[in-house]
């Protein structure tokens, strides 16, 4: 079972109202529902003083500590 869709959040800190969630809780969830694989999408630009680039980025960090189970995605903003 591949998911879609899930995203990494940045340890309290970086935000004031998002709860955390790195790669440690995801893989917990993924474990308890039986998911062998997801797509890591990074946290909210705002999260990271809307730098689209620093937010994709320390998403990469975190999917490359487990390439076996998350398949990492980056968010464009071609508007920006």
């Amino acid at each position: 079972i591949i998911a879609n869709h899930a995203h990494l959040m940045p340890p309290p800190g970086k935000t004031s109202w998002w709860p955390a969630g790195d790669a440690d809780q995801l893989l917990r969830h993924l474990d308890f529902c039986g998911i062998e694989r997801v797509v890591v999408f990074p946290p909210f630009a705002n999260q990271f003083d809307n730098d689209l680039a620093a937010a994709n980025r320390w998403a990469l960090d975190e999917v490359r500590s487990h390439p076996d189970r998350f398949l990492p995605a980056g968010i464009l903003a071609p508007a920006a």
